[in-house]
């Protein structure tokens, strides 16, 4: 008998994480239906949608799995960001319980944890609340990274290529731990096909963790450039950021992105990690 290929939805698809997963999911059968606001003309495979906007639930029709990657960082204010993921991604979660949707994967952050600092992090924890009461399977990536890394680490990268004096916070001891697109990817076929029973937030990153400084080292290492480090006091650095947000000035850095790397969780829980048998390598630019 022939098996019906999965149907996953993933939020955020347009993203750097939702776009590798998206990617991997189709290499491996799954159809895959992208959740984004901008939608191309050829509308097959796409869903419509916003955080900031209602969803219809009859969208979700049909969908086995819901992915919910998306995430808007332009809201600075907490108010806000509120406003938009926190509220956006409850809307998302219940409509996709309304349409009997048998699966959903919230991707979620390591920056998200008790008492963390970051309104990222907090904004993070506060929609894992909400999906563990639905049920949903709960993903906390590290920084994620391949050969054409977005995100934090692409901002890392890019900053090692345009020059070999690198001013590095004076609070750059803190761990950090990293995650292979591909290695996320692949748990998320796995969640998405396999029965799993965890209940506590899957942390997708290697456990082998390397300090800031660290990292951009072997970045350099990887352009075989050799990178001098000028301390630089971490208030006055975020300080400068916020004073850039303030103006208007849009940059990939953000004081909330610094917040996050240098107020990291220091007892992350690998345990769900560990009972699910989930593979990490370690960080190699």
């Amino acid at each position: 008998m022939k098996v019906k290929p999965i149907k996953c939805a993933i939020s955020g698809a347009s993203g750097y994480v939702g776009s590798c997963i998206a990617k991997y999911l189709r290499n491996n059968k799954c159809v895959v239906y992208e959740m984004r606001r901008n939608l191309p003309i050829n509308r097959d495979k796409f869903i419509p949608f916003s955080l900031e906007k209602d969803i219809d639930a009859k969208v979700l029709r049909g969908i086995d799995v819901l992915i919910h990657c998306a995430y808007d960082f332009s809201p600075v204010r907490w108010k806000r960001i509120k406003e938009v993921n926190i509220n956006g991604s409850l809307r998302l979660f219940r409509a996709a319980k309304k349409a009997d949707v048998k699966k959903i994967i919230f991707i979620s952050t390591m920056a998200s944890f008790d008492d963390c600092k970051s309104l990222y992090g907090k904004a993070k924890l506060e929609i894992e609340k909400e999906a563990n009461k639905l049920g949903a399977i709960i993903i906390r990536p590290g920084l994620v990274y391949d050969d054409n890394a977005g995100g934090m680490v692409g901002v890392l990268n890019k900053l090692v290529s345009l020059s070999n004096i690198i001013p590095i916070v004076n609070k750059d001891n803190k761990i950090l731990y990293l995650c292979h697109s591909y290695d996320l990817s692949k748990l998320i076929f796995r969640l998405c096909t396999e029965k799993t029973n965890v209940s506590k937030p899957i942390i997708a990153a290697s456990e082998k963790g390397l300090t800031l400084r660290n990292i951009l080292k072997r970045l350099a290492d990887a352009k075989k450039k050799k990178l001098l480090f000028i301390p630089v006091p971490y208030w006055l650095v975020l300080l400068g950021l916020k004073t850039i947000e303030r103006i208007g000035i849009k940059m990939r850095l953000k004081s909330d992105s610094l917040v996050s790397l240098i107020n990291q969780n220091e007892q992350p829980d690998f345990s769900a990690t560990r009972e699910i048998k989930a593979v990490f390598r370690p960080f190699s630019p």
